[in-house]
């Protein structure tokens, strides 16, 4: 039909990929899209919940294997090219699993509108965190990437928002969730009680 109409292969290209960017980014919040000439997408979550589980085992493989010492020089790139790669899938599925939703809105509250309680804590937690992951070497910084902002190559966070989730941690375990004060607080007093 494009060699009839003489219509170039680079602007079949650019309308193909422009659907699919559509598509992509229509399925960060939506569950199903439909693509005239495609079909319908479904996003099925007990599967990707399934496999994000083995995708974790294999990265914990792969973290042991670039850990080791004995891990020829050849065989390290490889694993860290595979690593790569599995991280990404790892960042477009984690945003979609129902378990991040509640850390992401409380990054993002803290970030913007942080309890007046805690924005002491809230700060000097970041601050700490943001010390750790600017020497780290998944920093977005480290990394040829086409966002604009800090961030995570490991599980795809925002820096300034993840930083300040007290009840997140790092992926690959750099950093801990915290308790806040106040949680603190009312777990002492639960344990009190349990006591009596």
């Amino acid at each position: 039909m494009s060699t009839k109409m003489v219509i170039s292969e680079r602007v079949i290209n650019q309308v193909i990929t422009h659907q699919f960017d559509g598509v992509h980014d229509a399925l960060k919040t939506n569950n199903s899209v439909e693509l005239s000439g495609f079909g319908k997408f479904l996003f099925n979550k007990k599967k990707a919940k399934k496999h994000v589980s083995k995708l974790e085992d294999i990265k914990l493989g792969y973290e042991k294997m670039i850990a080791d010492e004995n891990t020829p020089e050849k065989k390290l790139n490889y694993i860290k090219s595979k690593l790569s790669r599995l991280n990404l899938t790892l960042m477009a599925l984690n945003p979609k699993l129902e378990e991040n939703i509640k850390a992401i809105f409380e990054g993002r509250k803290n970030n913007l509108l942080p309890p007046e309680k805690l924005k002491e804590q809230i700060a000097m937690v970041s601050a700490e965190r943001l010390a750790i992951c600017n020497e780290c070497e998944h920093h977005s910084k480290n990394h040829s990437t086409v966002r604009p902002d800090a961030h995570c190559i490991s599980c795809g966070c925002t820096l300034s928002a993840k930083s300040k989730c007290l009840s997140c941690s790092c992926p690959i375990n750099k950093w801990k969730a915290v308790l806040t004060d106040i949680e603190e607080q009312e777990y002492k007093k639960h344990e009190a009680s349990k006591a009596k």
